[in-house]
């Protein structure tokens, strides 16, 4: 039991530090891989006692929204500067 909670641990560890480098890098490819590794890790813990609830994949839309009114702002930006 403990080794499961402990790859879980490390797992969630490893999606937050990616998240954290993807603010910084913002990059389209970021995310696309970011949102399938979480819905196959997902889809891995449903029957299994997984971590992922409601509460996890409504942030997740959350920051999807954030990364979407980010891109218009940059594009606002560059259209502003040419």
């Amino acid at each position: 039991m403990g080794l499961v909670f402990g790859q879980l641990y490390t797992t969630e560890r490893f999606l937050v530090s990616f998240f954290i480098f993807g603010i910084f890098s913002g990059s389209f490819f970021f995310w696309f891989f970011y949102f399938l590794f979480l819905a196959f890790f997902s889809v891995s813990t449903l029957g299994k006692g997984g971590t992922m609830s409601y509460e996890y994949w409504v942030s997740l839309l959350l920051q999807f929204s954030c990364y979407h009114i980010s891109v218009i702002l940059r594009v606002d930006r560059l259209i502003a500067i040419g």
